[in-house]
C-alpha cells in the first residue's frame, strides 16, 4: 500500500484510538492500516484524551489507557 501523505494534520476521535487499541473491534485492521501508512502529523485534542482515557480503561482496562497516554507527545508549538 502507498504511504498517505498528509501537509494537513488529521485531528483522530475517541473512536479511532479505541479502534486502534482494540484489535477484536471491526474498525481496528482499517485504522491500524491508515495509520500504519500515515505520514504527517495526528492530533488528538485536549477534550479527547480525557473520554479515551475513560473508555480504554473501561473496556480494555487501565494498562490501555496508560499505553494510550505514555503514546501522546507534546508539539514543540504548544
Amino acid at each position: 500500500m502507498a504511504k498517505a501523505f498528509s501537509l494537513t494534520p488529521v485531528i483522530v476521535d475517541s473512536d479511532v484510538i479505541h479502534a486502534l487499541m482494540d484489535r477484536t473491534d471491526v474498525w481496528h485492521q482499517r485504522v491500524a492500516d491508515y495509520l500504519r501508512d500515515f505520514i504527517g502529523k495526528l492530533i488528538v485534542p485536549i477534550t479527547v484524551v480525557p473520554e479515551a482515557c475513560y473508555i480504554l480503561n473501561n473496556f480494555l482496562g487501565p494498562a490501555a489507557e496508560r499505553a494510550f497516554l505514555s503514546s501522546l507527545v507534546m508539539s514543540p508549538s504548544c
